[in-house]
């Protein structure tokens, strides 16, 4: 399994592959108010990543991973809209 959750975040980690998807769909329509920590996650599968995109949420933790921090988190960032303060 590549994803956990910890208190009000959904952290996904190593490779999210298209077997993950509907969990992490699932996991997302359980509690509206989880975060995305994506600081772990290595791969991001479309149809994992199009989950993500239809339940948007504030990413709590930010990806290292470049390809994902460069091309993925900015359009989950605007998906989820303006950042509560």
């Amino acid at each position: 399994m590549s994803h956990t959750i910890a208190k009000d975040t959904l952290k996904l980690e190593g490779v999210c592959g298209v077997e993950e998807a509907e969990e992490i769909h699932e996991k997302l329509l359980e509690d509206p108010e989880l975060q995305l920590d994506l600081s772990d996650c290595e791969h991001l599968h479309a149809a994992s990543f199009q989950t993500l995109l239809a339940q948007p949420r504030p990413i709590k933790r930010g990806a290292r991973d470049a390809f994902i921090k460069r091309w993925l988190q900015p359009l989950l960032e605007e998906a989820a809209g303006p950042k509560k303060v």
